[in-house]
Formats: structure tokens, C-alpha cells, sequence
């Protein structure tokens, strides 16, 4: 005899359909299933919050250094087009972790002003943070080669008024 069918979706949770846990799904669709006590979840996302705050500040720190590095010790004549291409990237992690917090503090803001309101995943604010990002290093990139009009400039607010809107609808 079986246990009744809750929804589970193999013969362990059928098996395990009345046991004192909880199953941790991700998002809409089943990704991984775990089976955790109560208290170790509301730890693990406590946790998981905490962590991905101090990646990110950690993120901005070393590539701030990074770029310090690069500006104090070398010169653009007398570099390999590698360390340049290391430049822009770190440029771009320290503009996505500094937009990863403002866009943070922002909606912290405007949801404590609403009374039901869902404030957005860390995961949907990166996403943001990662699009937004990307066009002052578009900007500059243009600018070093002497391309950047206002044709251009027109175009990297098209093209980022795009991408968010496609990050808004995926995440409603």
C-alpha cells in the first residue's frame, strides 16, 4: 500500500509524503528536491542572504584593488591588449556589484513604503544589476575608439531598455 499522493512526483516521496520535513522547491519548477528540518531552512536562507551580500561586496572590493593595480603600475602604451581587456572587465564587475546595492537600497525604499508587497530575489536584482551594467563599459569601450555619437549612445539605451524589459517580464 501506497502513501496518498501529495503531489510528490517519484516513490521516495510518496514514501516520505507524511515525514516531518519540508520540500525546498525552486522557483517554479521542481529542480532539486530537499529534505530538511524546519529550522535548518530558515538558517540556510538566513545564511544564504548574508552570503551572497559579503560575495558581492568582496566582488567590488578585489576589483576596485584590481583596477587600482592596473591604473598605478602599468601604462595603456606599454601593456598587452590582454591587461586592457582585464581593465574593462574589472571595471564591470565593480559598476555590477556598486548597482547590485543601489538597486538593493532601492527597493528596500519603495517596498517599505507599500504595505503587501513581494520584494524581488537576489537573482532577479543580479540580473538587473548585470544588464544596467553593461552600458557605461559599452559607453567607454565606444568612447576609447572614438565611436561614440549620439547615434550610439541612443542605441545603448535602446538596447538596455530591451534587456529590462525582458528581465521584467521573465520575472513576472
Amino acid at each position: 500500500m501506497h502513501a496518498p499522493n501529495f503531489g510528490a512526483v517519484n516513490h521516495l516521496e510518496r514514501h516520505l509524503a507524511g515525514a516531518p520535513y519540508y520540500l525546498l522547491y525552486d522557483g517554479l519548477r521542481l529542480s532539486k528536491i530537499c529534505l530538511v528540518p524546519l529550522g535548518y531552512l530558515v538558517l540556510k536562507k538566513w545564511y544564504h542572504r548574508i552570503m551572497v551580500e559579503r560575495i558581492v561586496s568582496g566582488g567590488w572590493v578585489a576589483s576596485i584593488l584590481g583596477l587600482l593595480g592596473v591604473m598605478f603600475y602599468t601604462t595603456p602604451a606599454d601593456v598587452h591588449p590582454v591587461v586592457i581587456l582585464i581593465t574593462f572587465v574589472l571595471m564591470y564587475i565593480s559598476v555590477l556589484c556598486a548597482l547590485f546595492f543601489l538597486i538593493k537600497i532601492g527597493v528596500r525604499i519603495v517596498m517599505s513604503k507599500k504595505a503587501n508587497s513581494v520584494r524581488p530575489s537576489n537573482y532577479v536584482i543580479y540580473m538587473f544589476a548585470s544588464v544596467l551594467a553593461l552600458a557605461p563599459i559599452i559607453a567607454l569601450a565606444m568612447k576609447s575608439v572614438g565611436a561614440l555619437r549620439g547615434v550610439e549612445v541612443v542605441l545603448i539605451i535602446v538596447f538596455e531598455l530591451i534587456a529590462c524589459f525582458y528581465l521584467w517580464r521573465r520575472a513576472t
